[in-house]
């Protein structure tokens, strides 16, 4: 049995260079944001849920990325809305029973949105992105 329910892992890799980063999009903010949401639930802890920072995952193009173990479950995310969701249909009913989502992320209307129209939204939520 694992030491936790669920183990959430947040890519907040920050690159130099042209190619996307997931911090670029808000990672950290929005790895802080879960992780004071759990607590506030009351489901983080041993045996519950685990929030925690990643190096690369190598998916930051699809970002920013998040993925949840022991069900090996990829998301990403515009904002809080889809951080909430997130929580609510997964992290808090312990399972992905009531959220679309699948290996290459496409799991909702915004999240099938070209890259660049994504990007915006992000931007649009957090001024401080920066396109490369």
């Amino acid at each position: 049995m694992s030491y936790y329910q669920h183990h959430v892992f947040f890519c907040t890799n920050l690159r130099d260079g042209e190619r996307q980063s997931c911090e670029q999009c808000g990672a950290q903010a929005a790895r802080d944001y879960v992780k004071q949401r759990c607590k506030e639930l009351g489901i983080s802890g041993e045996g519950k849920v685990r929030i925690n920072n990643a190096g690369c995952l190598d998916r930051c193009e699809q970002g920013p990325v998040m993925v949840i173990y022991p069900e090996e479950t990829w998301y990403t995310y515009v904002d809080n809305e889809d951080l909430d969701e997130i929580i609510e249909k997964h992290l808090a009913t312990r399972g992905a029973q009531n959220r679309q989502s699948t290996q290459n992320l496409n799991r909702s209307i915004r999240h099938k949105l070209p890259h660049s129209v994504r990007f915006r939204l992000v931007r649009k939520l957090n001024p401080s992105v920066k396109k490369l």
